[in-house]
């Protein structure tokens, strides 16, 4: 399975993005959050979707 594809778990996910589980879960049932896969009733994050949801809310400062 290539990096693009790795599924973690929601705690691992949350250990990723140094978040609490309850955080992603709470995002979950608030529509809001990086994408996930649900699998057999499972919930899984692919690495990918991570990193760019992380991208996605990256600023950069003003300058002054």
């Amino acid at each position: 399975m290539s990096e693009l594809t790795k599924l973690l778990t929601t705690a691992e996910a949350a250990a990723y993005m140094r978040l609490k589980p309850q955080t992603l879960a709470k995002w979950r049932s608030h529509g809001k959050g990086p994408h996930f896969v649900q699998l057999g009733g499972k919930v899984f994050y692919r690495v990918a979707e991570l990193d760019a949801y992380v991208e996605a809310g990256v600023t950069t400062p003003e300058a002054k």
